[in-house]
């Protein structure tokens, strides 16, 4: 299947259920080279359509909706998502029994502590809070990279987890608007979808820096050569330069280097921007851990998440490059847990990478 077939084959994709989640129907038969549609008056209007039965075909002379990139269609399409989804979302996933008798058995065997001996006290079996958020990314230079990139936030640890596509994998009830606590997670989505931006990026970012070395070398060599020139007898009186002759000529051609590498910097540099534009509560009926911890004769309680629907352990946050982690040395007074890649290099510890603004 050629790449101009994918693209094709997404776009038909997006619009029918662009126009289903707008309140519209689309028949579309597979064997057909197009559909038809029918939506409410407001949605026809907002898609461009003066009927609120029209046909969908990729073909620009079939009337209706065009699905192509270079029309008026992703336009119309941003402007209908915009009024008629909503970018916030509330899903309650049926209670299903966590069925886990040995959690003791579990931490242990999925964590590891290093200087401490960790004990289960309690378990509560609760629906936790997940927040999972898309970002429009955008890193702009002499060039530009923009991708959609999502991360899924647990509220209440503030680490990312990996859920993969819940929403679509998972049986949900009550698909409503209203969420009510997307600021206790946004601060730590954003740090993870910068992360998963420079990673995602880093094609992009190297070739811009090779581009910018290209024409660092191209500069300097240039004007080397005229410090080169400037050292030689005038063509027409064949006389030498005189020493302060000599001296003024090169610091104007080092003056006019260092201008235009100031320059060459400016347009290379990066400029980074974050846009939020949905996010989705999932509250997923888990189990939180309270463990204590003992490190020498310090005591101190955490709480571990076990995630019901996934059936696994989720991360504890590393107090140093606050990441998370399974395995951990602690401090001996705060017993503060310090992962493998913190205690291996106590100068590095604290990790951030973030986007220029």
């Amino acid at each position: 299947m050629s790449g101009e077939t994918q693209l094709m084959q997404r776009v038909q994709q997006f619009a029918i259920e662009l126009v289903e989640n707008s309140g519209g129907i689309v028949e579309w038969s597979p064997d057909s080279d197009q559909g038809m549609g029918i939506v409410p008056a407001a949605v026809a209007e907002c898609l461009g359509q003066s009927s609120e039965i029209f046909a969908l075909s990729p073909n620009l002379d079939a009337g209706g909706l065009a699905l192509t990139i270079g029309g008026s269609f992703l336009e119309n399409a941003g402007r209908t998502l915009k009024q008629f989804i909503p970018a916030a979302g509330l899903f309650t996933f049926p209670d299903m029994p966590v069925r886990k008798s040995d959690f003791q058995q579990s931490v242990d065997s999925c964590f590891g502590w290093q200087n401490a001996r960790a004990r289960v006290t309690q378990v509560n079996i609760v629906p936790l809070a997940y927040h999972s958020w898309w970002f429009q990314v955008t890193l702009r230079t002499e060039d530009a990279w923009e991708s959609v990139l999502s991360t899924t936030i647990n509220v209440q640890s503030s680490l990312p987890v990996e859920l993969g596509n819940a929403i679509e994998l998972l049986p949900y009830a009550n698909c409503r608007p209203g969420l009510v606590s997307a600021e206790l997670s946004i601060a730590a989505a954003v740090r993870s979808v910068e992360v998963l931006a420079l990673k995602q990026s880093a094609s992009f970012l190297t070739r811009m820096d090779q581009r910018l070395q290209a024409d660092r070398r191209r500069l300097r060599d240039y004007y080397n050569a005229m410090l080169r020139e400037s050292t030689q007898s005038n063509r027409r009186t064949k006389q030498a330069p005189t020493p302060t002759e000599l001296e003024d000529r090169q610091r104007i051609v080092k003056l006019e280097l260092q201008r235009k590498l100031s320059e060459l910097d400016e347009r290379f540099s990066i400029s980074g921007d974050l846009r939020p534009i949905a996010v989705a509560e999932l509250r997923i009926p888990s189990a939180v851990i309270e463990l204590e911890v003992q490190r020498r004769s310090a005591k101190r309680i955490f709480h571990l998440y076990w995630n019901g629907s996934f059936r696994r352990l989720e991360p504890l946050e590393c107090s140093q490059c606050h990441t998370g982690a399974f395995n951990f040395w602690f401090t001996n007074e705060g017993v503060e847990p310090i992962c493998a890649t913190c205690h291996a290099s106590p100068e590095k510890s604290i990790t951030e990478y973030p986007l220029p603004r």
